[in-house]
C-alpha cells in the first residue's frame, strides 16, 4: 500500500513539475455566450475605466468606500477624458459615443459635489448615477462585461438593501 501511494506520489510531481505547451484552440467569436470576448472587444480605454471603477462599485457599503471612492475621483476624471478622446469605435455613431462620453463625465462631476460637500446621502445617487452612465458608454462602444446580465442584480457588497 505504502509503495503504491509513492507511486503515485511520483507519477503526480512528475506531471505536475512538467511544463506543458498550449493547446491550439479556436479563435474566439463574438457570439453572445463569449462574454470575455466581448469585454476584449472593448476599446482599451473603456476596459482601464471599468478596472479603475469596479472595485470602487463592488466594495462593501460602509464609510470607507466612500472615502475611497472620493479619492478616487481624479482617476475616475482622467480615465473618463481618455475615453472621451479615444477614437469613436467602428460602427459607432460618433453622436450617441459623444452623449455617452459626456454623459459619464457629468456624473463623476456629480459625485464628486457629493463628495466634496462630504454627504452621504447623496453620494449612494449620485454614484448608482455614474455607474449607470458607465454602463452607457459600454453599451455606445458595442458591448458591455462579463456578467452584466446578473451585474445589474448585484448590490454592492455588504449591501443592506
Amino acid at each position: 500500500m505504502i509503495r503504491a501511494l509513492m507511486v503515485i506520489s511520483i507519477l503526480f510531481a512528475a506531471c505536475g513539475g512538467s511544463k506543458s505547451e498550449p493547446t491550439a484552440t479556436a479563435p474566439a467569436t463574438a457570439d453572445k455566450g463569449d462574454k470575455g470576448h466581448e469585454e476584449s472587444a472593448m476599446p482599451a480605454e473603456v476596459k482601464a475605466f471599468h478596472d479603475t471603477f469596479a472595485p470602487h462599485y463592488h466594495a462593501a457599503k460602509n464609510p470607507d468606500r466612500m472615502k475611497g471612492t472620493c479619492a478616487a475621483i481624479p482617476d475616475f476624471t482622467s480615465g473618463a477624458a481618455a475615453i472621451a478622446k479615444a477614437p469613436t469605435p467602428a460602427g459607432v455613431d460618433a453622436a450617441v459615443w459623444t452623449d455617452a462620453t459626456g454623459k459619464l463625465a457629468a456624473s463623476i462631476e456629480g459625485l464628486e459635489s457629493a463628495c466634496k460637500a462630504n454627504d452621504a446621502a447623496a453620494f449612494d445617487p449620485a454614484f448608482e448615477t455614474m455607474h449607470d452612465n458607465f454602463h452607457g458608454v459600454m453599451k455606445a462602444a458595442g458591448g458591455h462585461h462579463e456578467g452584466a446580465e446578473e451585474h445589474h442584480e448585484m448590490k454592492p457588497e455588504g449591501a443592506g438593501y
